[in-house]
């Protein structure tokens, strides 16, 4: 099935060299902002190019928890199928549920009975130890890391190098900090640490 990136800036590249490490063929990038003619050697084309040529699936390769979820929502709502790419040294146990359109990077590693949402992104040496449960459409940045038993809501963004200690409750749309160490559970709509 033809499968298109929807994101032609640096993640879409990321994205872009996972789907070849897995053995997939790219058809072309797709951006609502067309500032170039290519990317990775691929065609960048509007999205109104391709919505009469299915079937087809499409990576949403938008770093924005929310504009991600938007996107792989509504696309989804015309019968377009999100794809997962799972870098081949990405490591998962096999216990571990990944959700629909979610990326693990080279270096990502899940642990046994962890639970990746829908649309998530799980970036260059970030760990998701057992039993954590990531909400949809997260970004899990380079090097952060989520203790065993960890509860994440929606949407939320845990910067480079945090740490989440363990069997943490963390709500939704809550923001981490890089560099953070989160020790307590986290309300919905928070910042860690809180803006000065």
């Amino acid at each position: 099935m033809t499968l298109y990136i929807y994101g032609a800036g640096g993640h879409g590249k990321v994205v872009f060299h996972t789907f070849i490490s897995m053995g997939k063929t790219i058809t072309a990038f797709l951006d609502d902002k067309l500032t170039h003619e290519q990317r990775c050697g691929l065609p960048i084309l509007a999205p109104a190019d391709i919505q009469s040529s299915a079937p087809y699936t499409i990576h949403f390769a938008i770093g924005n928890n929310r504009i991600r979820h938007a996107l792989q929502t509504a696309w989804q709502q015309r019968g377009i199928s999100a794809a997962t790419a799972i870098h081949p040294r990405a490591t998962c146990y096999p216990s571990t549920t990944i959700g629909t359109g979610s990326l693990l990077t080279a270096g990502s590693i899940t642990g046994p009975d962890a639970v990746i949402g829908a649309g998530c992104i799980l970036n260059h040496n970030s760990v998701v130890e057992h039993d954590t449960l990531i909400g949809d459409f997260c970004h899990i940045a380079q090097c952060a890391v989520l203790g065993g038993g960890v509860r994440l809501g929606t949407q939320c963004l845990v910067g480079t190098g945090a740490v989440i200690l363990p069997y943490l409750t963390i709500g939704n749309h809550v923001t981490i900090a890089a560099g953070a160490t989160v020790t307590h559970d986290l309300p919905d709509n928070s910042t860690f640490p809180p803006p000065m």
